[in-house]
């Protein structure tokens, strides 16, 4: 049966990918329920993004944000009863307690961004900032993104007491994760995680520290679907033939999301103590959200096939996310 049903599965998504302006095709592909196996371990973030992209569009097209982000005279209350008039439109046999209900809900989340967004102001952290937040991490710190553990070097440069030129690049890369291919891979950088473009604030709560390359693919992204769903970088690896190289900003989320080596032994290294990797749950497959594990450097089974030299790597490996 569940032969039967991937099969069917693929051959719907497949209709849909070659006609993608048809809707015919998409309309019966949204009609089937994703199956498990083709989320793959990370299946949970993948439906959490789509959901909370679904959630933020939904509110949108009740009231649009933009207004309220802009025009700082209106209120919480205003939003309200916009929305209660649009509920009650939307839902006409609903009872009138429930669309009140419904409406407090909706625009409580709603201006929890809406507030966060008013405020989109970067205001660079200061030497102290850069201290205090470099001690709160001792006496390991590392890029709270991948578990990569900074260098003597890159303290320095941090902390102002040394020049970048210092930090030593590396002789292989990752061709996964290719840090190291510019210097400025290599340095500490403090990541808004909240983004300042989503009204992320330069207070110690949204700021955490990361390596340079983390810092850019995550960039002002929140969710795994900031990026194309086409991969469309690869090189001809010497032992594992031609590879896809995943989005930076799929690496970066799954490894945060896990925060664990996944290896079936019940391997109890986690992200606050060790650099995790990806590396494909099917050997066949392309690295992608539906096909990664994650490891650490103990269990990665690509651990003698990850570090190429940097002319194996694509000239457009820079290009992030």
């Amino acid at each position: 049966m569940e032969t039967y049903l991937l099969r069917n599965w693929i051959g719907i998504a497949g209709n849909a990918l070659q006609t993608g302006w048809s809707k015919n095709a998409l309309t019966e592909l949204a009609t089937l329920e994703v199956p498990s196996k083709v989320l793959g371990e990370m299946g949970w973030a993948i439906r959490a993004d789509a959901a909370a992209t679904w959630a933020q569009w939904f509110m949108d097209s009740l009231v649009d944000s933009a207004r309220y982000i802009q025009q700082l005279d209106l209120g919480f209350a205003h939003l309200y009863h916009q929305l209660r008039i649009q509920l009650a439109q939307e839902l006409p046999l609903a009872p009138i307690d429930e669309i009140q209900a419904l409406a407090t809900q909706i625009a409580e989340t709603a201006w929890q961004e809406i507030s966060y967004r008013r405020d989109v102001r970067r205001k660079a952290p200061d030497r102290r900032q850069r201290e205090l937040l470099w001690l709160h991490n001792e006496p390991d710190p590392r890029c709270y993104l991948c578990g990569y553990e900074f260098c003597a070097d890159a303290k320095a440069y941090f902390l102002g007491r040394g020049p970048m030129s210092a930090i030593k690049r590396p002789l292989l890369f990752d061709f996964v994760r290719p840090r190291g291919l510019h210097v400025e891979d290599l340095t500490i950088q403090i990541d808004h995680v909240r983004p300042v473009r989503a009204g992320g604030k330069t207070e110690a709560d949204n700021l955490q520290l990361a390596c340079g390359w983390c810092n850019r693919a995550k960039s002002d992204h929140m969710q795994i679907f900031g990026v194309s769903s086409w991969t469309d970088l690869r090189i001809r690896h010497q032992l594992l033939g031609w590879v896809s190289i995943p989005r930076s900003l799929w690496v970066v989320r799954s490894v945060q999301l896990s925060g664990r080596c996944e290896d079936r032994s019940g391997c109890t290294a986690l992200l606050r103590n060790n650099e995790l990797f990806v590396a494909p749950k099917r050997r066949s497959g392309a690295l992608n959200p539906s096909n990664f594990s994650v490891y650490c450097q103990n269990h990665d089974p690509w651990a003698d096939a990850r570090y190429v030299g940097a002319n194996v790597l694509p000239r457009r490996s820079r290009r992030f996310p």
